[in-house]
């Protein structure tokens, strides 16, 4: 098989009827949603030809590249990413990784549009700043919905990037208040709705 594949693009499930397939090079193995059911599948993360190496029940999926200069919207490790959180627990934002910073967010979206999905990503407590870690409460961090700027550590657990907004200029980037308001920071662990002085606390980012 020599199909041409996009950056992101699905390529195979990682399990089909008496077959396994793992990744090989210039590919990387995610968790999609189809229809309701989580399934692991193997992804492009540049543009090229696909190829499969078969041992017995289990192939290899690696993709050649072709060399085209196409932006590569597969995060990796220290990579600035906008993600959107997506829940929160008691020790770990859950987010959604929209795009990475200073890629073509045109591609990105093209693939958003066609496949539905994007890259899970989680920041754990410790990683949320850089000081008196032991002391933070997610919730008083990050809400449902905020978009966030933050900083690829590790590629994860094969199902979630790790992410990190353990500097100045990483944290909440765009967020609403409970109201459903527009907020602004007012300084690094607090925004504000101009409006009504409305306040709630987030990790911000300084962007300035």
């Amino acid at each position: 098989m020599n199909a041409l594949v996009l950056p992101g693009q699905p390529i195979v499930p990682v399990h089909t009827t008496n077959h396994t397939y793992v990744s090989g090079s210039n590919t990387l193995q995610i968790e999609r949603t189809v229809d309701g059911t989580v399934v692991p599948c193997i992804v492009a993360t540049t543009l090229g030809s696909v190829h499969f190496t078969t041992n017995d029940n289990t192939s290899t999926v690696s993709v050649q590249s072709s060399g085209a200069k196409i932006a590569n919207f597969t995060p990796s490790e220290n990579d600035v990413v906008i993600a959107k959180v997506t829940k929160i627990s008691s020790n770990k934002v859950h987010l959604d990784i929209l795009h990475v910073q200073d890629a073509s967010i045109h591609l990105s979206n093209l693939l958003l549009n066609d496949y539905g999905e994007n890259f899970k990503a989680v920041i754990r407590s410790s990683d949320i700043r850089s000081t008196d870690r032991d002391k933070v409460k997610v919730g008083e961090c990050f809400r449902p919905g905020d978009i966030v700027k933050a900083l690829v550590i590790s590629l994860g657990d094969g199902i979630n990037y790790y992410l990190s907004t353990a500097r100045n200029d990483l944290g909440v980037i765009h967020a609403r208040s409970k109201s459903g308001k527009l907020l602004y920071p007012l300084d690094w662990e607090t925004m504000v709705v101009p409006e009504t002085g409305e306040l709630e606390p987030r990790k911000c980012a300084n962007i300035n």
